[in-house]
């Protein structure tokens, strides 16, 4: 009898202190946002927002976020801190401009009974204020500002305004690979491809060890239909990397286009198993073998 009323007080105190310490707890939107992309993300039952607690007070400036009960994610999987840090870093990409806290801590939980301690099983990591300042450091470096510009206008589509920014960077920097990457890639899109080759080849001259530059210009001199220069610049590729799978899945479809079908499924198949998911399409589509073992 003592024992189940001692979990009853245990169970309302704990209620009753959870409940004291999110009553000054405020989300932002981008918080909520994040919040809910997160028990998405990792089909979590839940994920509690609430104050950092040590020794029974309650920290300052901090925010714990704890996710209940994920379907993707065991609470002792052994690269949970993996996980863990990859959600500090985004939730620090979204909250840095804020500037609320000075403590983080995430954590994965198996089980929502905190009244009974034994039950309820976590395993987390904790972030001060260091290195909340480290990544926010990283999101304020000016090639960080500068590398999401350029994803930002590719992934949107805006092809003349990465263009445009890029001329602006070489005026600059005209050695920079990465900026004459982008013209490249830009002008790619634009279906420029004698401009796109030329800023390549620039970037292939300056910087001989940068894999993208002998791929691009596969790339792009295959859709020129140059198939020899094309060949040669993958045989280059394979050079620094023999197992790229962008390059592996390329040659399929330059084997392809040139009729040796035969190579051209099992460059296929090799893709596929790295995880190219444009290869899986192609097998079903064109290799007869992959579409007999699906029957």
């Amino acid at each position: 009898m003592k024992q189940i009323f001692y979990f009853v007080i245990l169970f309302f105190a704990v209620s009753l202190f959870s409940c004291k310490k999110e009553k000054d707890f405020i989300l932002s939107d981008n918080e909520a946002l994040f919040i809910e992309n997160l028990k998405n993300a990792y089909q979590a039952e839940d994920v509690k927002v609430t104050r950092v607690i040590q020794l029974d007070t309650v920290v300052k400036n901090s925010i714990e976020i704890n996710i209940f009960n994920s379907e993707l994610i065991a609470y002792d999987n052994s690269e949970l801190n993996i996980y863990l840090d990859n959600i500090f870093i985004e939730f620090v990409k979204t909250i840095y401009k804020e500037d609320k806290y000075d403590y983080i801590k995430i954590l994965f939980s198996n089980g929502k009974d905190k009244a009974f301690y034994h039950n309820w099983k976590w395993n987390g990591r904790e972030y001060d204020a260091i290195a909340i300042q480290n990544i926010i450091d990283q999101l304020t470096a000016p090639d960080y500002i500068r590398d999401q510009t350029f994803l930002k206008y590719e992934n949107q589509g805006e092809y003349d305004s990465l263009l445009l920014f890029c001329k602006q960077l070489l005026m600059e920097t005209p050695t920079d690979n990465s900026v004459l990457k982008y013209c490249g890639v830009a002008y790619y899109y634009k279906n420029e491809l004698d401009n796109s080759i030329y800023y390549f080849k620039k970037g292939r001259d300056l910087f001989p060890q940068d894999i993208d530059f002998p791929m691009n210009l596969a790339i792009a001199f295959g859709d020129k239909k140059k198939y020899d220069i094309a060949f040669a610049y993958l045989d280059t590729t394979f050079q620094y990397d023999s197992a790229y799978p962008k390059a592996i899945y390329r040659r399929g479809l330059l084997y392809y286009k040139t009729g040796e079908k035969e190579k051209a499924c099992e460059d296929m198949r090799k893709a596929e198993e790295y995880g190219i998911e444009e290869a899986s399409s192609f097998l079903i589509m064109n290799c007869e073998e992959k579409n007999n073992n699906n029957l």
